[in-house]
């Protein structure tokens, strides 16, 4: 007989601020992301915690596609594309010099 075997993954608080969606296309979307939270992928202690896992889980946006990344100390406006081709297409306006 198997018994099933349950993992609990804690991870660490972040600030219990919203992230708040400013802008939402069918292409792009544009958010606030507060201080202390993780941007993107799961990585280290987060896995749920992060920018991405909290528009997912409350606002059913996926899937999302960073353009650039902040710091999880850092706050700021953060750019998602809604797909794989328009990620590319805006990565190289950013990184286009003037």
């Amino acid at each position: 007989m198997l018994k099933a075997v349950c993992y609990y993954r804690h991870e660490p608080p972040i600030l219990a601020k919203k992230v708040s969606i400013l802008h939402c296309e069918p292409d792009v979307v544009t958010v606030c992301k507060p201080a202390s939270i993780p941007q993107v992928h799961p990585c280290g202690q987060y896995r749920k915690n992060t920018i991405v896992g909290i528009l997912q889980a409350e606002h059913d946006l996926a899937p999302l596609f960073p353009i650039h990344r902040l710091d999880r100390l850092v706050s700021g406006l953060l750019i998602f594309a809604r797909n794989a081709g328009k990620a590319e297409n805006f990565r190289q306006q950013v990184t286009q010099p003037y």
